[in-house]
């Protein structure tokens, strides 16, 4: 990953085009618009709902991982 880095921020352009695929792709996060807001909407609802669930057994957890159990 290091050649690849170091090509793309000194702007190596012939670098960056050897170190990749063929077929590769690049989406800019900034110019591509997703076809739904739901595509970010399911990865976030999970994240938010292993936090809680974590968050309501935090002190089971922490007892299991002192070995306290």
């Amino acid at each position: 990953m290091r050649p690849f880095r170091k090509a793309v921020e000194s702007g190596d352009l012939d670098a960056v085009a050897a170190l990749s695929a063929d077929d590769v792709g690049f989406t800019s996060p900034v110019a591509f618009k997703p076809d739904g807001f739901t595509v970010m909407v399911r990865p976030l609802s999970a994240a938010q709902a292993l936090t809680e669930a974590m968050g309501a057994r935090f002190d089971q957890i922490s007892r299991e991982a002192a070995g306290n159990e």
